[in-house]
């Protein structure tokens, strides 16, 4: 492997993943993307690297956002984006719909409660008396599914166990996405995402202008997969809690990850500035 992070640190071919693509050989989800993505689409493929390689170039470390496939950040956020979370935003332990799994009952009320007021606001907690109580759960919504969330809300939820999503950034981000009418999809192991947002998007599926939430170790990876497939859009990378080498993706891949990641107060705000 230490050929593998000498070909890296010198950008051999103008690629820097060689360590992280063999490495991924040794799971399933390497195979699958290999034989579904690379070697189905061969010709996107070559697109991809070639654009991967132009990207490269410019690319900066540390910034907190990082673009592919567009010049610069897109004005608004609308109908037209996937808002793309890693499950590891969610609080450790404390999550009411448990952590390694597309699910947020928070968000789903939320919608719920929007399309019942039929207005565009963000309802908040204090508004949920109708669907909730100390004793009860809450009603099924549809939540924006587009094929990615599970139906139902899973455990019970009642106001106490919620109490933890006002300091979940899940929930603020979702929210957000939920007023600009954008999908939302909350990630778990790589191969569910090759699965849920690759493959469709090679067919002519799925969603263009993508908006990931990311390790920083990982957001490369993720540059070159979306620009074989099409996609554009943004990265946000995290600032603490996140992966640091792939010893540490591995086992949050398997949904065994003990910290919960978060994106910088600073990162956070220019973000949210893109919605409505």
């Amino acid at each position: 492997m230490k050929l593998l992070k000498c070909l890296d640190d010198r950008c051999f071919l103008g690629y820097d993943l060689w360590e992280f693509s063999a490495k991924s050989l040794l799971h399933r989800y390497g195979w699958v993307f290999l034989f579904r993505i690379a070697c189905g689409h061969p010709v996107r493929t070559w697109r991809g690297l070639s654009g991967y390689r132009r990207w490269r170039k410019d690319y900066r470390e540390g910034t907190g956002v990082i673009l592919f496939g567009v010049g610069e950040i897109p004005p608004k956020i609308d109908g037209r984006w996937l808002v793309a979370l890693g499950f590891c935003l969610k609080p450790v332990g404390r999550c009411p719909s448990r952590r390694f799994n597309h699910d947020c009952g928070f968000l789903k009320l939320t919608e719920a409660s929007m399309q019942r007021t039929g207005g565009d606001k963000i309802p908040g907690l204090q508004a949920w008396t109708a669907e909730m109580s100390q004793e009860g759960g809450v009603s099924e919504g549809t939540f924006l599914h587009h094929g990615f969330l599970r139906r139902g809300f899973g455990p019970s939820l009642t106001r106490k166990k919620m109490e933890v999503c006002r300091d979940c950034q899940i929930a603020l981000i979702g929210q957000k996405a939920l007023v600009a009418r954008a999908a939302l999809y909350i990630m778990t192991s790589a191969e569910d995402v090759v699965y849920d947002l690759f493959i469709p998007r090679l067919k002519g599926e799925g969603y263009q202008w993508v908006m990931f939430f990311l390790c920083p170790y990982t957001a490369k990876v993720m540059v070159l997969s979306a620009l074989i497939c099409g996609m554009k859009g943004l990265i946000v990378t995290y600032s603490s809690g996140d992966c640091k080498d792939y010893e540490d993706f591995s086992k949050a891949d398997r949904g065994a990850k003990e910290e919960q990641t978060a994106v910088s107060t600073a990162t956070l705000e220019r973000i949210l500035r893109l919605f409505p």
